[in-house]
């Protein structure tokens, strides 16, 4: 069985399908008639065009008292980061489990995850502190807050 869906103002673009929670294989779009036929059938589904959103994080001004730390060599020692309903997370270029594996998990869509997610030990640069997220999944992605705990050196 398969599924038709027309998006005719998606005419010969390429896209993603997310159906019933589970990404689909990707398609394009019919040129004459606006329609995609997804494999599958599928009750609930999302098509749109593939983007990776990206948040970089500032390096914060910490002051002291012989000045600014912005040319100092900085570690973030820890990270927290709150999120809300998302999958597919990706910190500094590492992807973040949100699968739980047990008996029958692997046969089930993920359900989005709410709750905090730390990160140690994220190294040395000279005056730069950044954290980089990134998510090019169909999923959902809510960030709340980045938490930096920081150790900055002369």
């Amino acid at each position: 069985m398969s599924t038709v869906v027309t998006n005719k103002h998606l005419r010969g673009v390429a896209v993603t399908v997310l159906g019933d929670g589970v990404i689909k294989p990707s398609g394009v779009v019919d040129v004459d008639t606006g329609t995609l036929t997804i494999a599958d059938t599928v009750s609930d589904y999302s098509i749109g065009i593939p983007f990776t959103r990206r948040i970089v994080t500032l390096t914060p001004e910490i002051g002291s008292p012989s000045g600014s730390a912005q040319g100092n060599s900085m570690r973030i020692n820890e990270i927290t980061v709150r999120i809300l309903e998302t999958l597919g997370l990706v910190i500094n270029g590492q992807e973040v489990e949100f699968r739980r594996l047990g008996r029958d998990k692997l046969d089930t869509p993920l359900v989005p995850v709410s709750g905090e997610y730390r990160m140690e030990n994220l190294g040395w640069e000279r005056g730069e502190a950044q954290i980089e997220i990134t998510h090019a999944l169909p999923h959902p992605f809510h960030v709340l807050s980045v938490i930096k705990k920081i150790t900055v050196n002369d």
